[in-house]
């Protein structure tokens, strides 16, 4: 939360961005998901088991931020508390890099996500 609130010191995120957020996080998740698994089954086919499973970890975090989920609910409640914190604005602007470092957060269990689904 503290992260996403200096940033938002910085560049305040629009209200199409903070909508679109945890749909971008899912992606990200599904996109790092299907990078990993393609490369530790096709292009690294003698990859140690550990690296073939690590694609399940980006499964559950999107799992997680489906519509209703409580990762996706987490981050609403993280977002609607920086726009508390500032009040309202509406600079345009594009964000990325915040996205996956969120979506990263989820995963390790640092951002409050109540469950994981388990493979």
């Amino acid at each position: 939360e503290s992260l996403l609130t200096a940033y938002d010191a910085v560049r305040p995120l629009s209200a199409a961005e903070q909508a679109a957020l945890p749909a971008l996080m899912r992606a990200n998740a599904l996109i790092v998901a299907w990078y990993r698994w393609r490369a530790f089954h096709i292009e690294v086919a003698d990859a140690p088991q550990e690296a073939r499973e690590s694609y399940k970890e980006m499964v559950n975090i999107a799992l997680l931020l489906e519509e209703g989920g409580g990762a996706r609910a987490e981050v609403k409640r993280v977002l609607a508390s920086v726009e508390a914190a500032r009040g309202a604005s509406s600079q345009p602007g594009f964000l990325m890099s915040l996205e996956s470092w969120l979506c990263w957060m989820i995963g390790s269990g640092l951002l409050g996500s109540d469950q994981r689904s388990e493979e």
